[in-house]
């Protein structure tokens, strides 16, 4: 859902650094992808469909919610996310998270 305002923010100017599992498949100035790939993708990842819905809708939030956290905790646990978290060279006026 970030996607048009991360590139929109890159359009006018501001270097924007996205980390996901879905990097762009062309280049776009003043653009990065961190690329934080796994090897096996939750279920909830980028879409899912009316049927995975309905199955999911029947379990308790707090079962969603963990899962959900759990996902999370993998990503900032990434080789390639603990990196960006450790840099001291670089710095972030504004972190968006989704």
């Amino acid at each position: 859902m970030t996607g048009k305002l991360m590139k929109e923010l890159a359009k006018r100017g501001h270097q924007v650094d996205v980390i996901n599992m879905f990097p762009q498949t062309e280049p776009i100035p003043n653009y990065r992808d961190i690329p934080v790939r796994k090897e096996k993708t939750s279920i909830l990842v980028n879409n899912i469909s009316y049927y995975e819905a309905q199955q999911w809708a029947s379990l308790s939030l707090e079962f969603f919610a963990r899962s959900a956290g759990d996902e999370v905790c993998k990503v900032l646990e990434h080789p390639t996310m603990q990196d960006v978290l450790k840099n001291k060279k670089g710095a972030y006026d504004v972190a968006i998270i989704e």
